[in-house]
């Protein structure tokens, strides 16, 4: 049956929600660092 893991979605999404979170706070860096010179 070809159906996709349930954990395999979870541990997925939940590796996204961190690649997203941490490209803010690198943003948000990087923007203070531009303002600052």
């Amino acid at each position: 049956m070809r159906l996709f893991p349930l954990s395999k979605i979870a541990y997925f999404s939940r590796n996204l929600y961190y690649w997203v979170v941490w490209g803010q706070i690198v943003q948000t860096t990087i923007i203070y660092q531009y303002k600052d010179i």
